[in-house]
């Protein structure tokens, strides 16, 4: 039987028969040899493949007008065991019976991939997808400059090493987007991708990567990239936003924890193209006219996600951080020496849902009406800045707020009752090393959403109440003016000091 199977598969190759059963036969028995391949590491099955003789009716299985194999999907086939492994071995040379593949995903199998000279017959595929699993061998990305059509390339955390051959990405015309984050490479970054006229989208995040960013002021960049990310590496030399000037496309860009990479945000008059939704600059040496202007960010009136934290950037809030068309989602300035009051910061911002201006100089204090400044906001730290007066009861109006950490400021006053009681979101709240007090949780009795409270350095007093329900993990108390037992709270973490 086995056999015959194989004379009809060398009769199908050699003269392109169709089978009875509508299906490739070359291609049924590469399946079923994968399919042997799951089940050796103790993997389920498609549950249809080998029930019929037509593996194109098989689930995650897509075949071509000609009964071909055009997508194969094994996305999260293989078992993991409890430390996220799979003990899926496959050789890839088994995908060279499939001529006219297409889309190949293979992604968060955690297995051990290997062979990739086996794609090199793949001539036609678009789609490839190696995320999350092993790779091994060194010739990776000298088999896939063989395979002419790929347009896009999904590596990402897939544990290579080595360094990116630049010869590599130049038969590569029609790649659109190639994701290589969290591997372990390393090298410069080959110049020939910034030189593909299609490249959309460009993740080069996490590695080991030196050197300059291989782009000059005469590239010839894609005017079709929209998102840019080289986060995290140690790249040097400087990168000038001005040669982005002309990809209309862009959207996203992340150059953060690059503490080498010198990143001048000047256009000189001149107005982008672009209209940024993301920009993360964290920990990078960041050119300080980014807040005393000129730069090109004045310009950008969508953007949505802004990081600018640890980067000693010094000066006032800019104003066109808070202008009132913005549509901020996320902000955060944290870890700098921005000097001046909160005043300008508080405009109302519908979208802001996660603010952080920690370690900062700034002075001032919270608005009356902060829930209809920030009504949905669900992150919000101003920890060591100098804040001042009461606490405002408007926060217990931010239906969303989950976190919010306001401690080594100069707050006084009493703790509005609502915050423990009110705000269903709550989880965490920080308000150690101010200047709080009256009487210890005053009012309240059931702290049923939240399960941290940091309350230390204060000057709170009294006892706490006899019985607190809900599901409190953390209380933190030391160094207030408290008084009472504590044997009730035997179950929390509790650190205090009367």
């Amino acid at each position: 039987m086995v056999t015959m199977l194989w004379v009809l598969c060398i009769l199908q190759c050699m003269f392109h028969m169709p089978v009875a059963g509508g299906c490739n036969v070359e291609e049924r028995i590469a399946l079923m040899r994968i399919r042997s391949s799951l089940l050796e590491a103790n993997s389920e099955v498609p549950a249809s493949w080998g029930q019929s003789g037509d593996c194109c009716s098989w689930e995650r299985v897509r075949c071509n007008n000609s009964k071909r194999v055009s997508d194969l999907n094994l996305y999260c086939q293989a078992t993991v065991d409890a430390e996220g492994c799979s003990n899926w071995n496959l050789s890839l040379t088994i995908f060279s019976w499939f001529h006219e593949l297409q889309l190949l995903d293979l992604s968060s199998n955690f297995a051990c991939f290997q062979d990739f000279d086996g794609l090199q017959g793949v001539t036609k595929l678009r789609y490839l997808d190696l995320s999350d699993n092993s790779l091994t061998g060194n010739n990776i990305f000298e088999s896939l400059g063989k395979l002419p059509s790929l347009e896009v390339i999904n590596i990402h955390s897939s544990s290579m090493s080595g360094a990116l051959q630049d010869s590599a990405f130049r038969n590569l015309k029609k790649l659109r987007k190639l994701h290589l984050g969290s591997n372990q490479l390393n090298g410069s970054i080959p110049p020939s991708l910034f030189e593909l006229a299609r490249l959309e989208y460009l993740d080069l995040s996490e590695f080991k990567k030196k050197g300059h960013i291989p782009i000059t002021l005469s590239s010839n960049l894609s005017s079709s990239l929209q998102t840019l990310k080289l986060s995290a590496n140690n790249l040097n030399g400087t990168f000038d936003f001005f040669w982005l000037r002309n990809c209309t496309m862009l959207k996203n860009i992340d150059l953060s924890r690059n503490a080498d990479l010198a990143i001048d945000v000047k256009f000189w008059g001149y107005v982008p193209k672009f209209q940024l939704r993301k920009l993360m600059l964290s920990g990078c040496n960041l050119d300080t006219s980014i807040i005393a202007g000129p730069n090109f960010l004045g310009t950008q009136l969508h953007l949505q996600i802004l990081d600018l934290s640890n980067n000693n950037l010094a000066g006032s809030l800019p104003d066109w951080i808070f202008r009132n068309e913005a549509s901020l989602v996320y902000l955060d300035l944290a870890n700098n020496s921005l000097v001046g009051s909160l005043n300008l910061m508080w405009q109302r911002q519908s979208n802001l849902q996660m603010v952080n201006i920690s370690k900062n100089r700034f002075v001032g204090q919270l608005p009356t009406n902060i829930s209809s400044v920030f009504p949905n906001l669900t992150v919000l730290d101003a920890s060591y800045c100098c804040i001042s007066r009461d606490l405002q009861p408007s926060l217990c109006n931010i239906s969303r707020l989950a976190y919010m950490d306001l401690s080594n400021n100069k707050l006084t006053g009493e703790v509005p009752p609502g915050l423990f009681t009110n705000c269903s979101e709550l989880k965490i709240l920080k308000l150690s090393n101010n200047n709080l007090g009256g009487t210890i949780l005053s009012g309240v009795r059931n702290l049923s959403f939240i399960s941290a409270i940091y309350l230390a350095s204060n000057n709170f007093e009294g006892a706490l109440p006899n019985y607190l329900s809900g599901h409190l993990e953390i209380m933190d108390l030391h160094d207030n003016k408290l008084s009472g037992e504590l044997d009730v709270y035997s179950g929390i973490f509790l650190h205090c000091k009367f």
